[in-house]
C-alpha cells in the first residue's frame, strides 16, 4: 500500500469519528462544502492563478479559501444542533464523515495529480484511487444502468 492509501484510510476513519459526534446535519453541511470547494477549486484554478502560482499551489490556494467558510458554517451548525441530536444522528453524521473523507481523499490525488502528474508512484500505486478518484464503480454502475 501506497503512503496515499494510509491516507485515505485515516481521512475516512478520521470523518467517521468526528462527524458522528458532531450529528448528520453538520456531516451533510460538510459534504457539501467540500464537494463545492472541490470542484471550485478543479473549475477556478486555471483561471485565477496560473499566471503567480503553479498549478498544484492555485488549486490548494482556491480550496483553503472556500473551505474557511464551509468550517465556520460547519461550527455554527453544530452548535446549533448539539441539544437537537438524537441516536440516529451518530449513523448518518458517520455515514456523512465517510463521504467527506473521500472527497478529501479525491482532493488528494488531485493536488498529486497536478504536481507529478499521472505517473506518479504515490498515484499509480494507490489501491483506493480506482474508487475514490477514477469513481471506477460509479462508472460501472452507470454502465449497468444505461444497457
Amino acid at each position: 500500500m501506497a503512503f496515499t492509501d494510509w491516507v485515505t484510510v485515516a481521512l475516512i476513519l478520521g470523518g467517521i469519528v468526528l462527524e458522528s459526534r458532531r450529528g448528520s446535519l453538520t456531516a451533510w453541511v460538510d459534504v457539501i462544502g467540500v464537494i463545492v470547494a472541490y470542484k471550485a477549486a478543479s473549475y477556478l484554478y486555471p483561471q485565477m492563478f496560473t499566471n503567480a502560482l503553479p498549478a498544484q499551489s492555485s488549486f490548494a490556494v482556491l480550496f483553503g479559501m472556500v473551505m474557511v467558510p464551509v468550517i465556520f458554517l460547519s461550527m455554527n451548525v453544530s452548535h446549533a444542533m448539539e441539544k437537537y441530536m438524537v441516536s440516529i444522528d451518530f449513523f448518518l453524521g458517520g455515514l456523512g464523515g465517510a463521504m467527506s473523507g473521500m472527497v478529501l481523499s479525491a482532493v488528494m490525488f488531485e493536488y498529486i495529480v497536478l504536481g507529478h502528474g499521472y505517473s506518479a508512484p504515490e498515484f499509480a500505486q494507490s489501491i483506493f484511487r480506482p474508487i475514490v478518484f477514477d469513481l471506477t464503480w460509479y462508472q460501472q454502475l452507470e454502465h449497468r444502468m444505461t444497457r
